[in-house]
């Protein structure tokens, strides 16, 4: 999928999943539920082939467009490798039968957990872009590495108050604290506790994340004045009264906690949020 991230005319459009069904500037029709570009000056529908064709630059240039990624992609790919690999062997041990066992047995939980993971990045994207309109500008499912197997960042955001890198999180109705022990005669202690289990080793994977992108953002002109936080994202979670917790400099949210912290106002104006946007999608290619 492509959309925006252009200076000038290129930054009106935006890309959009449709609710209705809509009809192009060229004359194509668009189905309810696909991605389509929205032109705001004009108020009109774009195909993706109109969006995949910028018009050209002052100098005669085409622009190339974001390529702003696919949420959930790299879990959606596992869980279909997955899936069929274990569909092909049930066929290949029991060629007669295997079609009704499959019917009968489902998926391992172990592979729906992917599609499960890759569902909740899809909602929780949904939701972001839905809550934050064109004031932030997205990029989801970034590689970290030049392989896959390096891992990936889950959601990239870049609001007036800085970037954000959100690693989505999905325990069905957990219960989310931070607890802090030791001090004075003791090694003072931070722990991410989920359910009462001890899962701090989910932050490692976040400052990862955040150490990629400083990385990436190093030779961007804004890279020494523009603020970036790490973050966990909780689909669903009941975390403390304030709904605000951190932990090692990443802080614990839960989704509506996330979508105010990413409208707050700050310094960064619409072209330095197009112009790190495209950067970031340049240096961070979709994983």
């Amino acid at each position: 999928m492509t959309t925006d991230g252009k200076p000038a005319a290129e930054a009106a459009i935006k890309l959009i999943k449709l609710r209705y069904a809509g009809v192009c500037t060229c004359g194509a029709a668009v189905a309810p539920g696909s991605y389509a570009g929205w032109d705001k000056v004009t108020r009109s529908v774009l195909c993706e082939t109109c969006v995949a064709t910028p018009p050209a630059d002052s100098n005669g240039a085409a622009e190339q467009p974001v390529d702003i990624g696919r949420p959930g992609a790299s879990l959606d790919r596992e869980y279909q490798r997955r899936k069929h690999s274990h569909e092909n062997r049930v066929r290949a041990r029991f060629p007669r039968l295997g079609g009704l066992l499959l019917a009968v047995t489902g998926e391992p939980a172990s592979t729906k957990s992917f599609a499960i993971g890759a569902e909740g990045e899809q909602h929780v994207a949904s939701r972001l872009e839905k809550a934050c309109g064109d004031e932030v500008l997205f990029l989801h499912n970034r590689r970290l590495g030049k392989r896959r197997r390096d891992g990936d960042i889950d959601h990239l955001a870049i609001a007036a108050s800085g970037i954000y890198v959100i690693d989505a999180k999905h325990y069905k109705d957990a219960t989310v604290r931070v607890r802090r022990t030791g001090g004075l005669l003791s090694p003072a202690r931070e722990q991410l506790l989920i359910n009462g289990r001890d899962r701090t080793n989910l932050i490692a994977g976040s400052t990862k994340q955040r150490d990629a992108l400083l990385v990436a953002l190093d030779n961007h002109p804004l890279a020494a004045s523009v603020s970036v936080t790490s973050l966990l994202c909780f689909r669903t979670a009941d975390l403390p009264f304030w709904g605000d917790a951190e932990i090692a400099g990443v802080r614990v949210l839960a989704l509506r906690g996330t979508i105010k912290l990413l409208r707050r106002n700050g310094p960064l104006t619409p072209s330095d949020r197009q112009s790190l946007h495209r950067h970031l999608a340049a240096e961070l290619p979709p994983a």
